[in-house]
């Protein structure tokens, strides 16, 4: 299966609802910012807002390699890009499931990438 190349870019900032952005890899985002129709990037903002963390916090490497995971997408993470506050919280499932509808809306934004 062809793969195509993507930036994913994160930001995770305490008291803020956890975002990713998504594009083709040939189309830096500058910033988070509201998705238009002609933009090439999507943005996903989950209802989880970021806590900080009591015990064990989520380190920018346990976001990078849940961002990296694409699974059965015809998507490669070319890159990961990740704005995050320290000594933060953020469960996996929640990593997973806003990576996973960032790219099935890039998925319904780009139907010739499946």
């Amino acid at each position: 299966m062809k793969t195509l190349p993507v930036s994913l870019k994160v930001r995770a900032m305490k008291g803020e609802r956890f975002t990713v952005m998504i594009g083709e890899e040939n189309e830096k985002p500058r910033e988070i910012r509201k998705t238009t129709d002609e933009a090439p990037f999507v943005e996903f903002t989950d209802d989880y807002v970021v806590q900080e963390a009591e015990k064990s916090p989520t380190t920018v490497e346990k976001i990078r390699k849940a961002m990296e995971s694409l699974g059965d997408t015809s998507f490669e993470a070319a890159s990961v890009e990740i704005d995050a506050d320290e000594n933060i919280f953020i469960p996996v499932g929640v990593l997973k499931n806003a990576r996973r509808t960032a790219a099935d809306l890039l998925l319904e934004k780009n139907p010739q990438c499946r």
